[in-house]
């Protein structure tokens, strides 16, 4: 079964020290989120939580779930 997941955080978004608020919008919006039929999303700031604590406490990744994003119109 492939389960479709979140990205890892990197850069500022991975960086346990910075403040949360800036962690969390270097993660919707400098990195780029797609479902596996290529549309672009953008996570809700729940979700962020939890992957940046799922990354923080066991760098696990998070799987993406309906209701839990955005979707972009190109």
């Amino acid at each position: 079964m492939d389960i479709a997941t979140w990205k890892l955080p990197y850069g500022p978004s991975a960086n346990d020290e910075a403040p949360l608020a800036h962690r969390i919008t270097h993660y919707r919006f400098e990195l780029k989120h797609r479902l596996k039929d290529g549309t672009r999303v953008i996570p809700h700031v729940t979700t962020v939580q939890y992957i940046l604590q799922a990354y923080d406490m066991l760098e696990m990744r998070v799987a993406i779930e309906e209701g839990s994003f955005y979707p972009i119109k190109n």
